[in-house]
């Protein structure tokens, strides 16, 4: 459905010439759902203004529906209504003086692709119900709450049945709840329709709720790419690690490589840590390793002779809701746990044994 190879965009400023964009290279398959996740100035946004024609890159090629919309090779620069793509804007670009069904009908009114008046109130009519605005078609949309706004948003990229759909942040302008709410709802509207779609965001926890794929971007280019439980489980480096999910993280150096059978063995703050160390790294390399807090079991009696279990003692117990989130102090180290408030409660102060089983324990380059 889309392809993108090479992209590469740069912009000159007072520092000097600034690469947003670095080779980067990529495919969305169609009714995927796939995310561009990373940091402010990673160049996520940069990468999809690229794909809508917004920008124009300065090297690589883009594919649409098999169509190519850009080439740099070729001289190439399809201009943006001729794309066949919805877009849904952070600031959602909804026309105040309109209503809730001149905002929708836009695209066909207006747009490449014009309608027959009858046509047009029809698509209209279906696309709010499936939006769940039937009863504001009338309203002014300077009327709407932020989550009724981001729905006609999404209707009116929606009406014109594009090929594709860009969506750059459309939650970050909404309350806690709200996001969370909307966040379900574009879910299970994107799975309903199989829409191909693809989406911005900083917010990671977005990105692993909405995606079939996720690719993390730092300074330019694509670190890791892959479904949302690898990139949280086995991150490809350090910056996924730390960016991706919360996480703790040691220094150690490698006693022991894996081999056929037996695990391998680092040396850390905590003590020795048998997991699987990757090849082709050697004993004696300095290496980081992480788990992740929901990785960790607390034990509040000694469990005999299990692997990776380290005694400490509970220096903060936060109720955050949906889980107690601990800071264990084993040694000089402070481990972070998470943990379901309906296991028994830990004090502060108690002391505990902490075990990380070897499975959950991913080592990396330092």
């Amino acid at each position: 459905m889309l392809r993108v190879e090479g992209l590469t965009k740069a912009f000159v400023t007072g520092e000097g010439k600034v690469e947003a964009v670095r080779r980067v290279t990529f495919e969305i398959k169609t009714g995927e759902f796939f995310s561009l996740l990373g940091p402010s100035g990673c160049g996520k946004t940069t990468t999809l203004r690229c794909i809508a024609g917004l920008e124009a890159p300065d090297a690589g090629e883009i594919w649409i529906d098999e169509t190519p919309v850009f080439s740099s090779k070729k001289g190439l620069m399809v201009a943006v209504h001729q794309r066949e793509i919805g877009m849904v804007f952070q600031s959602y670009a909804v026309w105040p003086h309109m209503s809730v069904a001149q905002n929708v009908a836009y695209p066909l009114v207006h747009g490449r692709r014009r309608l027959p008046r009858r046509e047009t109130m029809k698509r209209v009519k279906d696309i709010l119900h499936l939006v769940q605005l039937d009863e504001l078609e009338k309203r002014p949309a300077s009327l709407l709450s932020g989550g009724q706004q981001q729905r006609v948003a999404v209707a009116r990229a929606l009406v014109a049945e594009p090929k594709l759909l860009l969506l750059d942040e459309p939650l970050s302008n909404l309350d806690a709840k709200l996001r969370v709410e909307m966040r379900q709802e574009l879910r299970d509207l994107f799975e309903r329709l199989k829409l191909t779609a693809l989406y911005v965001t900083h917010d990671q926890e977005e990105a692993l709720v909405l995606s079939h794929r996720i690719a993390v971007m730092d300074g330019g280019q694509i670190v890791q790419l892959g479904p949302p439980m690898e990139i949280y489980k086995e991150p490809a480096n350090l910056f996924v690690a730390g960016f991706v999910g919360t996480t703790n993280l040691l220094q150690g150096r490698v006693l022991r490589s894996s081999r056929p059978g037996e695990p391998g063995l680092v040396d850390t703050p905590l003590g020795n840590l048998t997991c699987p160390v990757p090849q082709p790294m050697d004993e004696g390399q300095r290496v980081s390793v992480m788990f992740r807090p929901g990785a960790v079991t607390i034990h509040t009696d000694s469990c005999g002779p299990l692997s990776n279990l380290f005694s400490g003692t509970v220096k903060s117990a936060v109720f955050t809701g949906n889980r107690v989130e601990y800071e264990i102090e084993a040694g000089e180290f402070r481990i972070r746990v998470e943990r379901s408030p309906y296991i028994d409660e830990i004090h502060k102060g108690q002391s505990v044994w902490v075990e990380m089983p070897a499975d959950r324990i991913r080592v990396l380059p330092a």
